[in-house]
């Protein structure tokens, strides 16, 4: 993938993803002296293990209701 697919796949700015790659933030491979090329498996892990899951409302609540009942006062 280049850089403009790549950017768009992760939702990135072309600048930012210039910026990770320079630091070797991000999985990728260069090809000759200037080409960035992305593969998008390692693009899919990368994202992957930078996301979270947001818990819902309920579980925010059980959660807190949880720690209360482990800490009273």
């Amino acid at each position: 993938m280049t850089v403009d697919e790549a950017a768009a796949y992760l939702g990135l700015s072309k600048r930012y993803l210039y910026n990770l790659t320079s630091a070797r933030r991000i999985p990728h491979k260069k090809v000759g002296p200037r080409a960035v090329r992305f593969d998008r498996e390692a693009l899919a892990d990368w994202l992957r293990a930078r996301t979270t899951d947001v818990p819902t409302r309920t579980e925010q609540e059980q959660a807190a209701a949880a720690y209360c009942a482990r800490n009273p006062r």
